[in-house]
């Protein structure tokens, strides 16, 4: 293992909060950081009224849905039927734009006549895992999006890995952009390393091998960000 990996692997454990959630069931508190929802909460007032919407994840392999018997399982269909679901006046666009082996670099690149081309009103990003291995410009892919002409709201998600029995993902590089931009950020590592530390969990339970998660981490993922999107659903009821 190289210097930096050590040097990222100890300020990732270091940095990982105290008082986590025992419970195999998401709690409103693992989600890490809520940020600001103005755009997500205006998303969600144009959906309730009967727009096109246009959802899109941007990802590697994970976001693909790499190991899955039925593509329907993945992280990226539950998100989506929440939304329909939950707003049934509005006709949704879904865009897929996870590609193997790809990190956040390889996204800045791509994303202009992948994803933005379609004016997305919500984009997903993934690439927590396989920016540990890849080089990152999560800064630049971030930016691009943020800045783009119809003003999406963003969501970053962090899956994670087994490396050499550390479980980490690159969190740590891209919480700070997330923080700059006041995106919310769901956190797998923030729920799963205390259940797995105490027992609570098995990684096989979740996860396929070392870096992909199966049907039940998919839908674990899925239930993370639902249960920001319901927060963000309650807000804008309240408020209207």
């Amino acid at each position: 293992m190289n210097h930096y990996l050590r040097l990222m692997i100890l300020a990732i454990l270091v940095l990982i909060p105290a008082g986590f959630i025992l419970d195999a069931t998401p709690q409103p508190d693992s989600v890490f950081y809520y940020g600001n929802t103005d755009r997500l909460e205006l998303l969600m007032q144009r959906a309730q009224v009967g727009n096109e919407i246009t959802i899109a994840f941007i990802g590697g392999s994970i976001t693909q849905g790499f190991g899955l018997a039925n593509s329907t399982d993945g992280y990226t269909n539950l998100v989506s039927r929440w939304w329909i679901k939950h707003f049934t006046k509005s006709h949704f666009h879904i865009i897929n734009d996870g590609i193997f082996g790809t990190g956040s670099a390889d996204g800045a690149v791509r994303v202009q006549n992948h994803l933005l081309i379609h004016s997305p009103d919500l984009v997903i990003v993934e690439f927590a895992v396989n920016d540990l291995r890849r080089e990152s410009d999560m800064e630049s892919l971030i930016h691009k999006i943020y800045n783009s002409p119809s003003q999406p709201a963003i969501l970053m998600l962090f899956f994670v890995a087994d490396f050499e029995g550390m479980i980490i993902n690159a969190e740590d590089l891209q919480r700070p952009i997330g923080f700059k931009y006041r995106i919310p950020m769901v956190s797998m590592l923030y729920y799963v390393k205390p259940l797995l530390d105490k027992k609570k969990l098995v990684w096989s339970d979740f996860m396929r091998d070392d870096r992909h998660p199966n049907e039940r981490g998919h839908k674990l993922a899925a239930d993370l960000v639902n249960q920001l999107l319901a927060k963000s659903f309650s807000r804008c009821r309240l408020a209207h």
